[in-house]
């Protein structure tokens, strides 16, 4: 190593101890910085500090939310499915004024309803009186809502698609019940936020569990009050669904299954982790792609479809096909496939009204035992001779 001489060296020396006093003070800085960040991370989402002697009320199925109590309070967390260690929201009611990290609600008496399936919990618990707004009341079928909007007691916020934010502010809610599927839908619901009004944010189509689905009913329950009466309602639902997945088929036939239809040659369809796939495999079907990975769907070619339709003994969910003429105008090819052939294709089209809106969006998400119930029949007809068809109806 090269070390120059004389007064040089003393100079560097010097230049060099100043340099690791000014990068050790820039360290304590930024671990400082970093302590100060950390904090305000758990406030915020990532470590919360949950109240001191909160008592954690978990879901039974959900990973999404869960309740605390206090002696005063009582609380909702809403996860954020993303990262399940931040949280969308913290919600309290209760005699504390102020909890830092946390949004004291008073008793929606007003509330913006973003989707059908909200409307069907609310009425589930007859809280459809507070119901000021929904997306589009053109695909709202629950009957007493749909009188409080020929009342016009109910309006439109997003009918066309797309949000209408000053609408919706000007009615000015308690809260407003959301979701989201991409960035621009979440930064729609935080500008409303912004503007004052609370979300909450239901992502509870996330949930590939259709009893955890279901029991965001309790979230709706524990804003209205009424979280005694969710939990009774959701305790029914979990039974009746428990008992039609217990049976065993004694022949142990399993029928094989196919879900959706194609779409200018690409037939997309539900992953083997998705919340259909377990429907099917709870109903004692055999799902075709109950081996691939995920939770989403998957994009098949139509040709493979075709060329395996002799194991697709039953097809649920054709698009938006009503009879099976409908099936052959989209592709010829599709009469190959033996459900085809011996009419065992189904739609959840039971239910629809004359504008689009369909009982299925609104309870079947809230009554899964009613859609296995369908399925079981549909893939079983021996097992429940007597059920008669709630949400689904077979193509002629």
């Amino acid at each position: 190593m090269y070390t120059r001489p004389g007064g040089m060296c003393k100079i560097l020396g010097k230049l060099n101890a100043e340099r690791m006093q000014t990068f050790a003070a820039v360290n304590r800085i930024l671990i400082l910085m970093l302590l100060f960040l950390a904090s305000g991370c758990g406030q915020s989402g990532k470590q919360p500090a949950f109240p001191a002697g909160m008592k954690r009320i978990p879901a039974r199925y959900s990973s999404l939310f869960f309740f605390g109590t206090t002696p005063t309070d009582t609380f909702l967390f809403i996860r954020d499915p993303a990262d399940t260690l931040r949280f969308l929201n913290r919600f309290y009611y209760g005699k504390s004024s102020q909890i830092e990290g946390f949004l004291k609600l008073k008793r929606p008496g007003r509330i913006v309803a973003l989707s059908a399936v909200f409307t069907g919990m609310l009425e589930g618990l007859d809280m459809q009186n507070t119901l000021l707004a929904v997306d589009n009341t053109d695909y709202i079928t629950s009957p007493r809502t749909v009188q409080r909007i020929g009342r016009n007691e109910i309006v439109s916020v997003a009918a066309g698609g797309g949000l209408q934010r000053e609408k919706l502010l000007q009615l000015k809610p308690d809260l407003v019940v959301g979701y989201y599927i991409d960035p621009k839908g979440h930064e729609e619901l935080q500008q409303l936020e912004k503007a004052g009004a609370p979300v909450l944010y239901c992502q509870n189509f996330l949930e590939n569990d259709p009893l955890a689905r279901a029991e965001w009913i309790k979230v709706f329950g524990w804003l209205g009050k009424q979280s005694q009466r969710a939990e009774a309602l959701f305790n029914e639902v979990d039974e009746h669904y428990q008992s039609l997945r217990g049976w065993d088929s004694t022949d142990n036939y399993h029928p094989g299954v196919i879900i959706n239809a194609p779409y200018h040659g690409v037939w997309d369809a539900p992953a083997g982790g998705s919340y259909m796939a377990r429907l099917i495999a709870d109903a004692g079907g055999n799902y075709l792609f109950a081996h691939t990975a995920g939770t989403g769907r998957i994009p098949l070619n139509l040709e493979k479809i075709v060329a395996n339709g002799n194991k697709a003994e039953v097809w649920l969910n054709p698009g938006a096909c009503a009879d099976l003429e409908c099936l052959l105008l989209m592709d010829k090819r599709l009469s190959a496939i033996e459900a085809f052939q011996n009419k065992k294709v189904y739609n959840c089209t039971k239910t629809l009204n004359s504008k689009g809106g369909n009982a299925y969006w609104e309870y079947g998400v809230m009554r899964p035992d009613l859609v296995l119930a369908d399925l079981c029949r549909i893939l079983h007809p021996g097992f429940l001779p007597e059920h008669e068809f709630v949400f689904y109806e077979p193509l002629k």
